[in-house]
C-alpha cells in the first residue's frame, strides 16, 4: 500500500475514532503529539509516523507500526529518534559492551533530553496504534504530551526508560509488545528490541487509565533511575488497527486495563 493509500485509510479510522471522544471534530484527524487539528483536504500535511524508529526495526528486523501524525511533529521527532540510535549504536560498537546507561548519552551529539523526547514520542505512537484517542486524549497523558512539544521536563521521565536484559538469545517480540504491569507500579510497558543488542529489550512506561494509575506512575517517577527493576504483568496481544472502527470501542481501553489490574490485584505492592 502506498504512503498516500495508507494515509487515507489511517485518515478514515481515525478521524471515526476522534469523533466518538471528540464529536465536534467530525470527519477530522488530530495530531496525537500536539494536538492539532487537520481535515481530509490537509492529507499532505500528514505523515505516516513509525515507531519504533525505522533505524531500531531495520538493524534489528523488527516490524513497526505505521500510525499518522502531523509532519511537523514527525519530521521533528522521527529524524532525532533516528539519529540517536545511529549515535547509540554506534557507541555500543566501539566499545563492545551493554548500551551506556541514560545519563551517559548527555554528551555532545545526544542531549538526555532530546533522548528522553524522542523515546516518549515512539511510545505514545504505540499507544495511539493500540487504543487510538481514548489514550492519547487521557488527561493522564498531558505532561508526556508537553515532554515531546518542548515544554515540559524531560528528566521527570529518565526513570521510566530501562533496558532489560532478556534471558533468551534476543527479544520475544517481532513487534512492538504493549503490556499491562501490575507490580511494582501500575502503568503501561512498551516494549522493543535494543538496535545495538539482541539481548537486550527497551521498555518504556507510560501511565494507565484513571486517577490511582496515575498516581503510582508519579511514585515511581520519584524513584532513583538506577533502582532494581522486575516487571510482572500481562503482554497484550496486538489487535488489528480496524478495531477502531467500532463505536463499541468507546472504553475499551479502560476496561481491558481495569480487568488486567483486578485480575492481579493479590500481587500489587503496597
Amino acid at each position: 500500500m502506498s504512503n498516500r493509500a495508507l494515509r487515507q485509510n489511517r485518515f478514515s479510522v481515525l478521524s471515526a475514532n476522534l469523533s466518538i471522544y471528540r464529536p465536534e471534530y467530525k470527519d477530522q484527524f488530530m495530531c496525537p503529539a500536539c494536538k492539532r487539528i487537520f481535515s481530509k483536504n490537509d492529507l499532505t500535511c500528514i505523515s505516516v509516523a513509525h515507531a519504533p524508529p525505522q533505524a531500531v526495526a531495520k538493524k534489528a528486523k523488527f516490524s513497526m507500526i505505521k500510525t499518522l501524525a502531523c509532519s511537523d511533529c514527525d519530521n521533528k521527532m522521527g529524524k532525532e529518534g533516528d539519529r540517536q540510535v545511529d549515535f547509540e549504536r554506534g557507541a555500543f560498537d566501539r566499545h563492545k559492551s551493554s548500551p551506556p546507561s541514560v545519563p551517559a548519552k548527555g554528551g555532545d551529539k545526544v542531549k538526555i533530553d532530546e533522548w528522553i523526547a524522542t523515546h516518549l514520542y515512539s511510545a505514545l505512537l504505540i499507544m495511539f496504534h493500540r487504543f487510538g484517542y481514548e489514550y492519547v486524549l487521557s488527561p493522564n497523558v498531558d505532561d508526556i504530551r508537553s515532554v515531546i512539544n518542548g515544554k515540559g521536563d524531560p528528566l521527570k521521565y529518565n526513570t521510566a526508560i530501562r533496558d532489560i536484559r532478556t534471558v533468551s538469545n534476543s527479544c520475544p517480540y517481532s513487534q512492538p509488545a504493549v503490556c499491562i504491569l501490575t507490580n511494582p507500579i501500575q502503568c503501561f510497558s512498551i516494549e522493543y528490541p535494543m538496535p545495538c543488542d539482541k539481548f537486550v529489550t527497551r521498555i518504556i512506561l507510560l501511565p494507565g487509565f484513571g486517577t490511582s494509575a496515575m498516581e503510582s506512575y508519579d511514585r515511581f517517577l520519584q524513584l532513583d533511575p538506577s533502582t532494581q527493576f522486575n516487571p510482572k504483568g500481562d503482554i497484550l496481544g496486538f489487535n488489528e488497527f480496524g478495531f477502531l472502527r467500532d463505536h463499541e470501542s468507546k472504553g475499551y481501553g479502560e476496561r481491558l486495563w481495569r480487568r488486567c489490574i483486578t485480575a492481579n490485584k493479590s500481587s500489587i505492592g503496597p
